[in-house]
């Protein structure tokens, strides 16, 4: 699921982001921010991993949260009562004039999902469910096949079923 400020390329990625050290926070913002502009990634050490900066560099590239998707609500049920507060903006819909999943489905699998937990106000809360079966939700260290094939399809690389670049952490 994609933003309209999502084309970068190569170079400016490069360019232009940064990682930065941070004591809670691990965030970026959602796509381009506007020519030749730092594009800070926050790291908290709960985020050193390849998984979660891997999920941060999805933002900068231009990709909303799985669960944002507007068609979200037909593949999983989202409790706002069991979500800390200071993160409900996490699990906010998107409108279909803000994103553009470019025709792929749903994606439980996707490096943007989160786990059915996140931002829980207490241990064991469900914070959203699938609705389609047991499926295990937003446990991954690496971009789904349907990220994959949108970073893709996107960036007009030939290549549609995996990574063109070699990616370099």
């Amino acid at each position: 699921m994609l933003s309209d400020k999502a084309k970068y390329s190569a170079n400016i990625l490069k360019n232009y982001s940064t990682l930065l050290p941070h004591k809670h926070r691990c965030c970026a913002r959602v796509g381009r921010q506007g020519d030749n502009q730092q594009q800070s990634i926050s790291i908290a050490p709960k985020c050193e991993n390849l998984g979660s900066v891997v999920h941060e560099l999805g933002h900068v590239i231009g990709f909303w949260h799985e669960h944002s998707r507007p068609d979200r609500d037909a593949f999983v049920e989202i409790f706002t009562k069991n979500i800390e507060t200071k993160n409900l903006f996490n699990f906010e819909q998107k409108s279909y004039n803000e994103v553009n999943s470019l025709g792929e489905p749903y994606d439980y699998d996707s490096i943007m999902h989160y786990r059915t937990n996140a931002f829980a106000k207490t241990d064991g809360l469900e914070t959203m469910r699938p609705k389609h079966g047991s499926r295990r939700i937003g446990i991954t260290s690496k971009p789904s096949k349907g990220d994959t094939k949108q970073v893709n399809m996107l960036y007009k690389c030939p290549c549609k079923s995996h990574f063109v670049c070699k990616i370099i952490i």
